[in-house]
């Protein structure tokens, strides 16, 4: 499979899901089979006791759209969804769980949809729910508190990478992956997922705790979003309070002593307790104001610095190309006058061996032999012939 075509990654977190994988795999695989586009399937094995994470690894010879995480903790679904995140090669993340409560077929009207503009499709479940007035009160309350135009904010999702990238990763805030792209003001839409009963295996969500766990998650979500940037809103407003409670019981004090002759002396502890804590609450207010400029500042100087950095490695990434070429020109260059160079000797060694061939200009080494051969045979006599020259004359002519 080329990973350079892969639009769409599904994370699935899985714990003590054994014999939910084969199935899982299959599903998908059969669903790849009927998309235009390409699609990988990533198992986040949460530190299962079980043999979720063998029966991954052996399925992943067979299936190369699969891949595997694993590690020994039990870190929860969060943390599993940042893993799969963090080697997650689509444009598009779908969150689906391992235990096929929801149906795989759902998912390409889900990623039609961030195709035509959406950012964020939040499924809602359409079939039988097991835990149903838990789900309506914690859906409720999500839309009083948060404003947010969904009615399940816990089902099947499907979103664009880059709206889970801007999203704080914090134990169990999967569930408000919702809520922090509503307020980062990325736009969503709803899409009804069918609800399927658990094929094997047991609900990781169980047990009146996960209520009192998940109403201290909302109130901390709803803290940060309304009052995290803006420290004195909270601790002012509180400090006013707790201010003019007291000027009223003084005010009921007073009336106490001097109208009725009553005179109650823990009113006035009581005044002075709230008096000194709306104090602390403004001095709160004021830290806290500075303790968000100095994050304020932190944060820009860490854009700059990582802004410069980029800057920096393509500027020496330029640089290095610029000499590159022109170590690669002088090369070249250097080359091109070898060949020259080259060139001409060799031309002008074959013109010399043209000339010596020739007779016409003997060459040095040449030169010397001839001279050297003369000056030790000097007593050789020519060959005669019959057109001697010099004092020997023709046969047969005259002297």
């Amino acid at each position: 499979m080329d990973r350079r075509n892969i639009l769409l990654s599904v994370i699935s977190p899985a714990h003590n899901e054994e014999d939910n994988i084969l199935p899982l795999v299959e599903a998908f695989d059969n669903l790849r089979r009927k998309l235009r586009y390409g699609m990988e399937l990533i198992i986040v094995d949460d530190g299962s006791t079980d043999k979720t994470a063998e029966r991954a690894r052996a399925l992943r010879r067979k299936f190369d759209f699969l891949k595997i995480i694993s590690y020994t903790a039990n870190r929860g679904k969060t943390f599993a969804v940042q893993r799969g995140l963090d080697i997650a090669g689509g444009k598009y993340i779908v969150i689906f769980d391992a235990d096929l409560q929801f149906d795989p077929n759902d998912i390409p009207p889900m990623v039609e949809k961030l195709e035509h503009g959406a950012d964020l499709i939040a499924g809602y479940k359409v079939g039988k729910y097991q835990k149903p007035f838990v789900s309506r009160i914690y859906n409720l309350l999500g839309r009083i508190l948060f404003r947010v135009p969904v009615r399940d904010m816990n089902a099947m999702k499907a979103m664009k990478k880059n709206v889970l990238e801007t999203i704080p990763f914090r134990p169990d805030w999967h569930r408000y992956i919702v809520v922090w792209a509503h307020k980062n003001g990325f736009k969503i839409d709803e899409y009804p997922v069918k609800l399927r009963p658990r094929m094997s295996g047991v609900s990781k969500y169980r047990g009146i705790g996960r209520i009192f766990i998940g109403t201290f998650d909302m109130l901390s979500v709803w803290f940060q979003l309304t009052f995290a940037q803006r420290p004195m809103l909270f601790f002012g407003t509180a400090g006013i309070f707790t201010f003019g409670l007291a000027f009223l019981i003084g005010i009921f004090a007073l009336v106490l002593r001097y109208g009725y002759g009553i005179g109650f002396r823990p009113l006035l502890t009581l005044i002075a307790m709230l008096a000194n804590i709306g104090m602390l609450l403004f001095i709160g207010g004021f830290l806290g104001e500075m303790i968000e400029g100095l994050r304020n500042r932190m944060e820009k100087v860490a854009r700059t610095f990582q802004e410069n950095t980029s800057s920096d490695e393509a500027g020496n990434s330029y640089q290095r190309r610029e000499k590159k070429s022109k170590n690669m020109t002088k090369n070249r260059k250097r080359d091109r006058s070898g060949n020259r160079a080259k060139t001409t000797n060799n031309n002008s060694i074959k013109r010399k061996n043209r000339q010596n061939n020739r007779g016409n200009v003997p060459a040095k080494n040449s030169g010397e032999n001839f001279r050297q051969s003369a000056v030790e045979k000097p007593d050789i006599e020519p060959e005669k012939t019959d057109l001697t020259w010099g004092r020997k004359t023709r046969k047969g002519g005259k002297k």
